[in-house]
């Protein structure tokens, strides 16, 4: 397996580490949905740990590990009844400059780089709340750091696939050990954010998969307030294709802004209207208007960013949590596609498993989550 991991650096594992999450539920035969894509950028390097380099990834990123996990139990046990539906996953959507050897022997093949891996695992994590923070005053990655990321890529790995993982935090900018909020390609990042996001998806879109025949394949996972992120990327850079999303309980609320988890959420808002304005930024929409910011044909009430599916996504798991004190606002709300339908999306509703237990990476629903995966991705 290569190992090319935008991952957080090791730094103190907190048990305290409460972030932003989600639960799951549901048998082997979720609903369905299916999804669309477009952008592009330059190659950033990656430093990969156990791994060869592959030239793609994160600067400075390292590569994940897995932490301690529970012991899982039969994923086909619970759920809602699934609704099928034609997925119309896109591929190839843009043409590539780069030309490669044909190395299968079939005549006027465009294969992608050597180094290119067969997967790429995109997983961004959600908000932490103090004092579980790593660093205090950023959100840490954890879906590396606890292991979840690596039960994913285990069930590409064991079907005879690569895998590279690039993990991102509930961040705009880059962060350093200092804290200082650090443009892409600035400074010694050890969190990655949601720019760095946006340009490594434009590089893999343009260096390993556009214009060859055996392109790179993408998973998206995510987590609470990361799938508010995840989305927002893959609706930006909406001609990447995607052949599977992972939304583990995602949810905006405190996301967009903090008033309402006193102290304990962002302002994603007002960061993102501050670094538009200091740096001229335009985007096909407005990035900050999280909740209840889509209007979908068929679909009553505006809907949140983290309910709405890039068409660019093929496949999506949809893992919804289970109420707690600890965490009373799980995801309620089903996801659609942009179209208003939920076409290969797959919903999986938790009875055990609240909004910080539900991205564990060897409870019940990871184990729908790579049942699932087996079948799906015909594995």
């Amino acid at each position: 397996m290569v190992w090319g991991a935008r991952s957080v650096g090791a730094l103190l594992g907190s048990a305290f580490s409460l972030l932003l999450g989600c639960s799951d539920d549901g048998p082997s035969g979720a609903s369905e949905t299916d999804t669309g894509p477009t952008t592009s950028a330059t190659l950033p390097t990656s430093a990969t740990g156990g791994g060869e380099s592959t030239g793609l990834g994160p600067t400075g990123s390292a590569s994940s590990s897995a932490g301690e996990d529970e012991t899982g139990s039969d994923p086909s046990a619970s759920g809602e009844t699934a609704t099928t539906s034609e997925g119309t996953g896109t591929t190839d959507t843009t043409t590539s400059t780069t030309d490669a050897t044909d190395t299968t022997g079939t005549t006027g093949a465009t294969m992608k780089p050597d180094d290119a891996p067969d997967w790429v695992i995109i997983a961004v994590s959600g908000h932490c709340i103090p004092p579980g923070c790593d660093l205090p005053g950023t959100n840490h990655e954890y879906l590396t750091k606890v292991g979840t990321t690596e039960r994913i890529a285990a069930v590409l790995t064991d079907a005879g696939a690569s895998v590279e993982i690039w993990a991102y935090s509930d961040e705009l900018y880059n962060r350093d050990a200092q804290t200082s909020q650090l443009l892409p390609g600035e400074g010694e990042p050890i969190y990655f954010g949601f720019l760095q996001l946006h340009e490594d998806l434009n590089a893999l879109r343009d260096g390993w998969i556009a214009g060859f025949d055996d392109p790179t394949r993408v998973l998206v996972v995510a987590h609470s307030h990361g799938v508010v992120w995840a989305h927002t990327a893959l609706h930006v850079v909406d001609d990447l294709p995607v052949e599977l999303a992972i939304d583990l309980d995602g949810v905006s609320m405190g996301w967009e802004e903090d008033s309402l988890l006193a102290g304990f959420g962002d302002d994603w808002d007002d960061v993102i209207a501050q670094y538009n304005q200091t740096y001229g930024a335009t985007w096909p929409f407005d990035l900050g208007d999280a909740e209840a910011g889509w209007s979908l044909p068929g679909i009553e009430d505006p809907q949140d960013t983290e309910d709405v599916l890039p068409d660019s996504v093929l496949i999506n798991l949809e893992l919804q949590s289970q109420f707690s004190l600890l965490f009373p606002f799980p995801d309620d709300d089903d996801n659609h596609r942009l179209g208003g339908g939920n076409e290969m999306i797959y919903r999986y509703s938790s009875d055990g498993q609240d909004h910080f237990e539900i991205y564990q990476p060897n409870g019940d629903a990871m184990d729908w989550v790579v049942a699932q995966m087996i079948v799906l991705l015909d594995l």
